[in-house]
């Protein structure tokens, strides 16, 4: 099944499966044998999601560093998405009680690097929702004169008060990363900041699926690249008259939407599109 969902389809699959180390009572139960399904990624690529039971005996803070442990050197970060449910029960017969607040953000810190599945989306406190994407972004932010220092293992959607006759500047260089009130900053230590002069009239990426780690403007044009373990998308700011991914025509630009114009890129763990 896993070889016919990837042969030739730039997808990515997510094998969810119980954790034998965290809870080995339900997996001899369910008769799983994780590190045989972790053997399987030598032939059909796809990442590992590990559910979160009642019997795990994980602590939730240590809980991504277990778990490479216990399967290194079958399992990396990069292969990983931690499942975390939002309602859990104080005993397997017990009333369930929706995280919520404090313990669930730090829960979702407790993550790093790594995605967070929530289950399920429709038991999320909507007091939860604006602090949840601060929370998984595992990132540092300071405020200076005029600047803002981010500190991130992976990208991050800064929100800033959207300026007039400004363009944004990343470690000193124009940087064409930008939307209204949004910068998105690429993984590591970085200084964003802002100049006088508008770049209304240069193309700019205002949002993205995956890590930017270089936006530019060129002659007629822009110039990005980025990371992904799988099928990405870029938000634009225009209708592009051609999209190229490391010098080939890419296959797909989806129709223009209200916040932009989306543009597929390849699958690669590091590509260039222009």
């Amino acid at each position: 099944m896993i070889a016919q969902s990837t042969t030739g389809r730039h997808v990515t699959v997510t094998v969810a499966t119980i954790d034998e180390r965290a809870d080995p009572a339900l997996a001899r139960k369910c008769g799983v044998d994780a590190a045989a399904i972790l053997k399987l990624r030598n032939e059909y690529p796809f990442t590992v999601q590990f559910l979160e039971s009642f019997g795990s005996v994980r602590e939730p803070a240590e809980r991504l560093a277990t778990t490479l442990r216990d399967y290194q050197p079958l399992l990396k970060p990069e292969d990983l998405v931690l499942h975390t449910a939002v309602t859990v029960a104080s005993d397997p017969g017990g009333i369930k009680a929706p995280r919520t607040g404090i313990p669930l953000y730090r829960l979702v810190a407790a993550s790093g690097p790594v995605p967070v599945a929530l289950s399920s989306e429709d038991e999320i406190a909507e007091a939860d929702w604006p602090f949840l994407a601060a929370a998984a972004a595992d990132a540092t932010v300071a405020f200076g004169q005029g600047t803002v220092t981010v500190r991130s293992a992976r990208g991050v959607r800064l929100a800033l008060a959207a300026r007039r006759n400004a363009r944004p500047l990343l470690d000193g260089e124009p940087w064409n990363a930008a939307g209204d009130g949004t910068v998105l900053v690429p993984p590591g230590d970085h200084t964003v900041a802002f100049s006088p002069g508008s770049a209304a009239d240069e193309p700019a990426i205002v949002d993205a699926s995956c890590d930017i780690l270089e936006a530019r403007a060129v002659t007629r044009g822009l110039r990005f690249a980025y990371e992904s373990t799988g099928r990405a998308s870029v938000v634009l700011d225009r209708q592009p008259l051609g999209v190229e991914v490391d010098g080939a025509a890419a296959a797909t630009v989806l129709p223009a939407g209200p916040r932009g114009t989306p543009s597929c890129c390849r699958p690669a763990s590091t590509s260039s599109p222009s």
